[in-house]
């Protein structure tokens, strides 16, 4: 139960982003320190900590160091084939890697500060808690490219990081910029119209649709 003063709108549940980062760590600390029963916590968020490094280095600087356990891999050959990449077919990342960044782009202090943060939470951890995903077989790496990463924009201007568009995504569909979507759309509008002027031009428009049309006219009338 919920108490507020006023009425409110009030949005619960668990989830992460890339703007809030400190407090979320903050909050599993004292999770932690005070023993909150796991059932109550954020699942996975140890684990969803090194996936979130991984990510802004894929994103930002087209390094990733996903690699799909070799069991895995034998098995989505033995079902799409011998020829296919499993890596490339999960994870759609190319051959090892390329940088979706189409042009540079500017991190917010507060994205910056974040995966400080998450680094120095992680290191905190003894080993046993560390929780490194069996698809990340080389943390090191990974640590060394957020390095890079922190270093190549700390000097990020902080306006030109306010563009309304999402720096990480995952999946093809999500890097096409609204733009290119709307080309492909008006694309297809423009050559469903050529279609109907070329029926018009030819003369040989069918004669269903006609009849169909007086019918209705009968009908509304």
């Amino acid at each position: 139960m919920l108490f507020t003063e006023k009425d409110s709108l009030v949005f619960g549940g668990n989830f992460l982003h890339s703007f809030a980062i400190e407090k979320q760590l903050q909050v599993a600390h004292i999770e932690e320190l005070t023993r909150v029963p796991t059932k109550f916590r954020l699942p996975f968020f140890t684990e969803l900590l090194w996936y979130v490094l991984d990510r802004y280095s894929h994103c930002v600087l087209g390094k990733t160091h996903l690699d799909l356990p070799d069991e895995e891999k034998k098995r989505i050959k033995l079902e799409k084939g011998e020829n296919i990449d499993p890596n490339q077919e999960i994870f759609r990342i190319g051959d090892g890697g390329v940088n979706v960044v189409v042009t540079p782009v500017h991190l917010t202090p507060t994205e910056l500060q974040g995966i400080k943060f998450i680094v120095y939470y992680l290191h905190t951890l003894p080993p046993n808690k560390k929780h490194v995903p069996i698809m990340l077989p080389d943390p090191i790496s990974v640590i060394k490219n957020i390095r890079e990463l922190v270093i190549e924009h700390r000097d990020d201007n902080p306006e030109k990081a306010i563009t309304g568009k999402y720096i990480l995504r995952w999946t093809e569909d999500e890097e096409q910029t609204p733009t290119k979507k709307q080309k492909r759309n008006s694309l297809n509008r423009e050559d469903s119209g050529s279609g109907a002027k070329a029926v018009k031009k030819s003369g040989n428009e069918p004669k269903t649709p006609k009849k169909a049309a007086t019918n209705s006219n009968n009908a509304n009338n």
